[in-house]
């Protein structure tokens, strides 16, 4: 039972396979739209994938504490990939006193 309600909350839809096809043709303003849309709808996924986008600065300016923010919206729905990144943020020195 718990494991279906985590999977609800990590579908995926049209929008996220767009944005795949974005990412894969290095469209970083359509990808960050379409992320944008479904992260702002609580998509753990979309909003993993945002804070990836800060934290690397592909095609956003590179910015830890938007990172952090995606990051730990996206953990605190139990998105095992976004429990780590936000983790790691929270380690690295320096960036952690940004937060």
């Amino acid at each position: 039972m718990f494991s279906i309600a985590i999977c609800a909350t990590c579908t995926t839809g049209d929008d996220l396979d767009d944005e795949v096809t974005a990412y894969k043709k290095g469209d970083y303003k359509t990808e960050l739209k379409l992320l944008q849309k479904e992260a702002d709808k609580g998509n753990a996924v979309a909003q993993f994938r945002l804070g990836v986008m800060y934290d690397d600065g592909k095609g956003v300016v590179q910015d830890y504490k938007e990172a952090f923010k995606w990051y730990k919206l996206a953990a605190d729905q139990g998105f095992a990939g976004a429990v780590w990144s936000w983790f790691d943020v929270c380690q690295r020195p320096r960036r952690s006193e940004e937060l």
